[in-house]
């Protein structure tokens, strides 16, 4: 057995546990605003979320939301 959780295919996917979110990082901006504003700040990136772990069990996960597509391209 192993730990994969099959999001390779999104690129780099960070989990921040315990609160069970998931963020997708597309340019280092978004892993700046990640770890001051949730790591050190405690509020959540809404807008970067991929996905959450559903609650209360925190089995499974919710699908991602549609995000706008990035300004000029990929």
């Amino acid at each position: 057995p192993n730990a994969c959780v099959a999001q390779h295919a999104y690129g780099c996917v960070v989990m921040v546990y315990p609160d069970g979110l998931w963020y997708r990082i597309r340019q280092m901006e978004d892993a700046e605003r990640i770890l001051e504003e949730h790591i050190i700040g405690g509020r959540p990136v809404v807008d970067l979320i991929h996905r959450r772990l559903n609650p209360p069990t925190t089995r499974g996960v919710t699908p991602p939301a549609p995000r706008p597509a990035a300004a000029g391209g990929a």
